[in-house]
């Protein structure tokens, strides 16, 4: 079968690149006006122009790194494959895909959660694997919805249905041929 490669969402990169670019110039409108007359502590907003200006800054050098290299979700017949957070999952580890439906948060701060979860045989393989500060989400969603594999909605440009269709096909072609293999 072909390798499948969904990219990211171009509006969600777009509005994070103007938002960085807006952080930016707000950053230094705040640093260049920190002596103004009504400033009783001009140290004080050169120090939050800066925090913001550097948010920006790194959130620019994000979005343009997703437009030259985009973490695209890679199905292919070894397995899925995401750069953003779980990294390679073979399909005999999956044992299903499920609609995730749930709203979490706490408070006043709770959002209606859609996506894919991949349930898988050893979670502690796949959390093992990941490195660094993506190891921080894949816990959280293990932690969370019990799978540290879980593929969100609003990333992607396809429709979750899609991304699950072909999910399925794949998983289901692979359950065949190693069968097949089986007999043999």
């Amino acid at each position: 079968m072909e390798e499948i490669r969904i990219p990211r969402s171009l509006p969600i990169v777009v509005i994070g690149l103007i938002g960085s670019i807006a952080a930016f110039l707000i950053a230094g409108f705040f640093f260049s006006n920190a002596h103004g007359p009504n400033i009783s502590s001009p140290l004080l907003v050169q120090a939050i122009a800066l925090f913001i200006g550097l948010a920006g800054l790194l959130a620019f050098v994000i979005c343009i790194r997703e437009i030259f290299f985009p973490s695209n979700l890679v199905i292919n017949d070894k397995g899925i494959n995401s750069r953003i957070s779980f990294r390679f999952v073979p399909w005999d580890e999956i044992i299903a895909i499920d609609y995730y439906e749930r709203v979490e948060g706490v408070g006043k701060y709770r959002v209606n959660v859609k996506g894919l979860l991949i349930k898988v045989k050893n979670p502690q393989r796949i959390l093992s694997k990941v490195k660094g500060t993506r190891k921080i989400g894949v816990n959280r969603s293990f932690n969370l919805r019990g799978s540290p594999v879980f593929i969100p909605d609003s990333t992607w440009s396809w429709k979750l249905e899609e991304i699950r269709e072909k999910l399925e096909t794949y998983l289901t072609k692979y359950r065949k041929a190693s069968k097949s293999d089986a007999r043999n």
